[in-house]
């Protein structure tokens, strides 16, 4: 099946922009995107992580666009606020989060996939930072000089990213992303699930989730297969998560840059809700 066939019958409805050009947006990543597997569980996962992929890959080629057309020069820190460098860096970055979480879904790499996520989620909180928190934003990309031990120890070490996204649930009640970030829920995956497999630091979890018993013998391929409900848990919760962050930026860059996104918000919302109600309705 085509990649933008199972966009399609995953989202269930018919997508207007980006299936269209779909197969030009990710041209150069043919080598790179896994073929869809067979397992139907799966299958439509992906689908849904494709049609994230390619609209992160559609902004960032407008917004990257958008900057070539300024003489402004790579490392440059006085580019202007407007324009937000960093804004279009991460996206980039993000991306490719997106692109190893897909296919670590389809080769069922798990234990890899919880690595990655860790990283994603901390992508998206320093995003995040740099859109709403004017202070982080010129820490951050230099706009204010400051030793790098002194950027990690009072701005993007974790437990700061997560005081300062308190801060904007205070000034921004309502935004999706900012309560997805400040949600206590995610944070207890983060310490619970996600950072063993990032540090290695937990060798009685490591142990009881790598080495299987068989017939009173340890079965550990290298290939680690988990068809636990946890593992597919944590695929979804991803998936979910790309979506959503999607709608955050659409709506932070049509308000707050000059990088106009010529994009189809009602169709985002609408991709959304298919997904909810395919994985949490009864």
């Amino acid at each position: 099946m085509k990649i933008s066939d199972n966009i399609a019958k995953s989202c269930n409805q018919p997508i207007k922009t980006i299936v269209k050009n779909y197969e030009n947006i990710l041209s150069n990543l043919n080598d790179t995107l896994f073929d869809i597997p067979q397992d139907k569980k799966i299958e439509k996962l992906v689908g849904f992580f494709d049609y994230a992929i390619a609209n992160y890959i559609y902004i960032y080629n407008i917004s990257f666009a958008k900057l070539q057309t300024k003489k402004y020069y790579f490392g440059d820190k006085k580019y202007p606020k407007d324009i937000n460098f960093s804004f279009i860096l991460m996206l980039k970055l993000i991306t490719q989060d997106l692109i190893t979480l897909r296919n670590l879904s389809i080769i069922d790499f798990d234990a890899q996939f919880h690595s990655i996520s860790r990283n994603f989620i901390e992508k998206m909180k320093i995003f995040l930072l740099c859109c709403y928190d004017e202070e982080f934003f010129e820490v951050f990309t230099g706009y204010k000089t400051i030793s790098d031990e002194e950027l990690y120890k009072n701005y993007t070490r974790e437990k700061k990213l997560d005081e300062r996204i308190e801060h904007l649930l205070e000034k921004y009640p309502f935004d999706p992303t900012i309560i997805e970030l400040s949600n206590d829920e995610l944070k207890n995956r983060l310490d619970n699930i996600l950072h063993p497999f990032v540090h290695t630091n937990n060798y009685k979890q490591l142990l009881k989730y790598y080495a299987k018993h068989r017939d009173s013998k340890i079965y550990m391929p290298v290939k680690n297969k988990n068809d636990s409900n946890a593992s597919v848990q944590i695929y979804k919760y991803m998936c979910e998560a790309s979506i959503l962050y999607l709608i955050n930026i659409i709506i932070w860059a049509r308000n707050d840059t000059k990088i106009k996104l010529d994009t189809h918000l009602d169709e985002i919302f609408n991709v959304y809700q298919e997904y909810m109600k395919a994985y949490y309705t009864k």
